[in-house]
Order: structure tokens, then C-alpha cells, then sequence
């Protein structure tokens, strides 16, 4: 049986432009503005060289275009904005050349825990950063697997190394989005008579109606309190220059 939404978001990356105008209407998660790790770097005064590049690992069809810095993606599959196809478990990347890695919810669907995190650590380079966005509070979602979950606490623990130190880290999509797309999901589960393709159809007409609410987020964006109940952390670390 066909995974309607799963088919609908493969379908949209084949078209970045369209996935853009789908992502922002169908996803439940408020994205907090100056915490993507562009923003944190410049915030900070990193101005990258000419040749410094920075990787998005698991790009799948997001296209980040920053001015000022040269963004290659790479993912398994080879969207139209991936310029390099290779796994995030074994990265075809030499060794300590990058500037900066992220990795935008990418985490949870893989199994190798310890190659992904050990891998962004190995290509970028001494005073280089690494980015991770990763789930707390949602639904399950398969791409193609749904495996983990991440605390604050331990959200700041996944890349525990001597060679790193923590930057920054905070909520990237706070309580209203967690809330939000599991109430989303909720209704499509009760609603569907246990039928998965009749839950895809409910859950994309709720999820059209419903996604404005997202931004009650704004309300928690100073809240400490809000990464008790977050839907996205997100983590800045620095490889340290011995």
C-alpha cells in the first residue's frame, strides 16, 4: 500500500520550488528565525574565505542559498539541489576541509549513531563548526525510517568528544509546533477507522487547516522553560585547534 504523504513529499522534492510552498503550508514546526547555523555564525563574525565550503549532510531537497558562504548538499539520493550523492554514515569528504557541517533533521532516521557524529567531526577542520537540528516532541515520520528522539539534556550529550566544544544550543521549533503536529496526527489516527491511506487524506486536510497555528510559537520564543516541551533542538558546536 501506497504511503500517500510519504509518495506527496517525494514527489515535491523532484520541484525544490514547489517543496518549499509545500513545506511551509503542510509542516506543523514554526522555525525560530536566527537560529539556523548561518545566522549563529555570522552572529558570531565568521566570514568565510573563498575557498571555505560548509556541507548540508541529508539535503534531501532543501537548498540553502546564503550570501557568503558556498553550500554544497549532499544526500543518498540525487535531488536537484544535491551536489554530491554519499552517505552521512561514510562522508566522501577529505578530512579536516571544511569550514562547517549541519545536519537539519537528519539524525533520527538513521541507525549509526556513532559514524554520522564521528564523521562530521573527522571532515571539518580545527576552529570549524557543526550543526545538528534534531527532534524531541513528534509524531512518527518515516524517511525512510523514524528511530529516535533526542532531551535537551541529551541533545547536548550526541557529540560528547574532547575535540569539541558547545557553542550554543536552544530550541529551533518549540512547544506550539510539538503540540501541533501531534494533535494533527491524533485526529487522523482516530478519525481514519484504522485504514492508512483514509489517515494520509485526513491528516493532509487537517494538517492545511490547521498548520497557522504554528505560529503561537512566537509566544515561547524567550521562554528557558521551552525545551521541556520542544519539537526541534538544535546544537552549535566548535572543533577545538590543538
Amino acid at each position: 500500500m501506497v504511503d500517500l504523504v510519504k509518495f506527496l513529499k517525494e514527489a515535491a522534492k523532484s520541484h525544490p520550488a514547489l517543496y518549499r510552498i509545500v513545506f511551509l503550508v503542510f509542516s506543523p514546526v514554526f522555525i525560530y528565525p536566527g537560529r539556523d547555523m548561518f545566522s549563529l555564525l555570522k552572529k558570531r563574525g565568521v566570514r568565510p574565505g573563498p575557498d571555505d565550503v560548509v556541507f548540508n549532510l541529508g539535503s534531501g531537497a532543501q537548498d540553502f542559498r546564503v550570501k557568503g558562504f558556498k553550500v554544497y548538499n549532499l544526500d543518498l539520493v540525487r535531488y536537484k539541489p544535491v551536489k554530491v550523492v554519499g552517505d552521512v554514515c561514510h562522508l566522501p569528504i577529505k578530512t579536516g576541509s571544511l569550514l562547517a557541517a549541519m545536519s537539519y533533521v537528519v539524525l533520527e532516521h538513521i541507525g549509526d549513531l556513532e559514524g554520522t557524529p564521528s564523521e562530521m567531526e573527522r571532515v571539518v577542520r580545527p576552529g570549524g563548526f557543526i550543526y545538528i537540528a534534531i527532534p524531541f516532541l513528534q509524531p512518527f515520520h518515516s524517511c525512510p525510517g523514524d528511530r529516535l528522539r533526542w532531551t535537551h539534556e541529551g541533545a547536548a550529550s550526541l557529540y560528547e568528544s574532547s575535540s569539541l566544544e558547545l557553542v550554543e544550543m536552544g530550541v529551533l521549533g518549540g512547544p506550539t509546533s510539538a503540540l501541533l503536529w501531534t494533535f494533527q496526527a491524533w485526529v487522523s489516527v482516530l478519525t481514519s477507522m484504522g485504514i492508512k491511506p483514509l489517515r494520509d487524506l485526513i491528516y493532509l486536510a487537517v494538517s492545511a487547516i490547521t498548520f497557522p497555528i504554528k505560529w503561537l510559537d512566537i509566544l515561547f520564543w524567550f521562554n528557558p522553560l521551552a525545551k521541556e516541551c520542544a519539537s526541534v533542538h538544535y546544537v552549535l558546536l566548535r572543533k577545538r585547534i590543538t
